[in-house]
């Protein structure tokens, strides 16, 4: 279809059933999705959903009503685009087609916690859960876990949000990905960070340093050894944590992340301090300073 004109498709919309037709307005709008038209695109999409549903098809339905949600969400209209994911869980239910199911609540969840009702996401996000653990999609299901645990930290709610990221770690070694491992046990340090466990934080920020060197970009690797030179202060290893903070602002050198650099040189004038290197730690202050204000 795509070799067939804009200006074509419309004057095929005339003569069209409706299947056709919803089939017409969804090419239509997904055209427009990717030229950013989004206005058109939202218009569009509800015609094409409305005419699979005149014309009985599930399976247009399904899609046309998630893509019209997914563009609810770019345009910022979290509580708009809730009802039209659920709407599509609805015709992927009829089709059997669990995965979708899933996915439709678990995008549900994301739209609720943008639109800051916290107890809707949860219950959206765990039963996109339930459907993945009885599909045996680990990734997916470790990725919800995190989606949950990130709210639960949003919520003040710490302990929770460890049992969380503990799910999601144990769901991403079983799918064998370990920059996934890594993802959750750096969410798990900051939850036990915010609990005043730095100690055992540490050795989390140590795995996920020895993930981010096999394969990582520097990018990555500088961000691993910032976080480790944070938790390492909390717990008093000031020389230790220079260390980390010397080898961070190398990558982010190499990976040319001003940022980065100006972060890590803020960090390291502080952890200086402690260890009685005042001027040095001033030299970096003066280093951070104009990225920071940049």
């Amino acid at each position: 279809m795509d070799e067939v004109s804009d200006n074509e498709l419309w004057s095929e919309l005339d003569d069209a059933g409706d299947l056709r037709r919803g089939e017409i307005l969804l090419e239509l709008a997904d055209r427009c999705y990717h030229r950013n038209d989004l206005a058109q695109f939202e218009s569009l999409v509800e015609a094409a959903a409305q005419a699979a549903e005149r014309a009985g098809d599930d399976r247009l339905s399904a899609y046309a009503r998630f893509n019209q949600a997914q563009g609810l969400m770019e345009l910022d209209r979290p509580a708009e685009a809730i009802p039209q994911f659920l709407a599509a869980a609805g015709a992927f239910g009829l089709l059997g087609e669990q995965s979708d199911i899933a996915l439709s609540h678990q995008r549900a969840g994301d739209a609720a916690a943008r639109a800051g009702d916290a107890p809707a996401a949860l219950a959206h996000w765990r039963t996109a859960l339930a459907i993945y653990e009885a599909e045996t999609d680990a990734l997916a299901g470790g990725r919800v876990h995190m989606s949950i645990g990130t709210e639960l930290m949003a919520g003040d709610d710490p302990e929770a949000a460890v049992e969380e990221f503990r799910a999601a770690r144990g769901a991403f070694r079983s799918a064998r990905s370990a920059h996934h491992v890594s993802w959750a046990d750096d969410a798990t340090a900051e939850a036990l960070i915010h609990q005043g466990h730095a100690d055992q934080a540490v050795p989390l920020l140590k795995s996920c340093l020895d993930i981010a060197a096999v394969g990582s970009s520097d990018l990555a690797r500088g961000y691993a050894g910032l976080r480790l030179a944070l938790a390492l202060r909390l717990t008093g290893d000031h020389a230790e944590a220079l260390g980390h903070l010397n080898a961070a602002r190398e990558a982010y050198v190499a990976h040319e992340s001003m940022m980065g650099v100006a972060r890590g040189d803020l960090e390291t004038a502080h952890e200086l301090r402690p260890l009685g290197e005042f001027d040095d730690s001033e030299s970096r202050y003066q280093s951070a300073r104009p990225e920071a204000d940049a």
